[in-house]
């Protein structure tokens, strides 16, 4: 099965009726996809996918896809990007993160994403990065690579996030996941 994982509901709906999903108990499905919506942030993560694990909705030969909205630095708005590595935001801490490692995906362009518990409003030191709030802490989950697709929906703009419109985005994104 393909799982995917998207932290807001709005991400679901843009998915739910392109691949044909239909709403089964705490997640909607088909023949080849089930999906979830976590809600933001890292105690959401932790609840949600930890009960699908739990409850055998989520299974240790799935391919694990988490597909969702991101902030970024050098990178255009509307882009659909690949995440090729992640780690947790900490632009004030000299900690060195664990880095994960994520499953490529042949033909788009792969860039590293930053996970933060707040919305990334600035950054000095990176570019041509993504910054979201769950990702780090859903590979945590997994001890498998998994993959992950993110639409480029601000420049580090809350309010720009605000008033994106993807649903161009996301016919892609839907296109896209049929190669799984």
């Amino acid at each position: 099965m393909n799982t995917i994982v998207v932290a807001m509901p709005s991400e679901a709906e843009a998915l739910v009726s392109r691949l044909k999903l239909f709403e089964k108990d705490e997640f909607y499905e088909n023949d080849k996809f089930r999906l979830f919506v976590t809600g933001i942030g890292v105690s959401n993560v932790i609840k949600t996918v930890g009960r699908a694990i739990r409850n055998g909705n989520i299974c240790d030969d799935d391919i694990i896809i988490n597909v969702g909205y991101a902030g970024a630095k050098g990178l255009d708005i509307g882009s659909i990007v690949c995440i090729s590595e992640c780690r947790r935001f900490r632009p004030s801490e000299t900690i060195q993160e664990e880095i994960e490692t994520l499953k490529p995906i042949q033909g788009m362009k792969s860039v590293k994403c930053f996970s933060n518990e707040d919305f990334v409003e600035s950054d000095t030191e990176n570019n041509d990065v993504a910054y979201d709030m769950e990702l780090y802490y859903l590979c945590r989950f997994f001890d498998k690579q998994i993959s992950s697709i993110k639409i480029i929906s601000d420049n580090l703009d809350y309010h720009a996030y605000e008033g994106f419109k993807a649903d161009s985005c996301w016919d892609k994104v839907a296109k896209i996941l049929q190669n799984f």
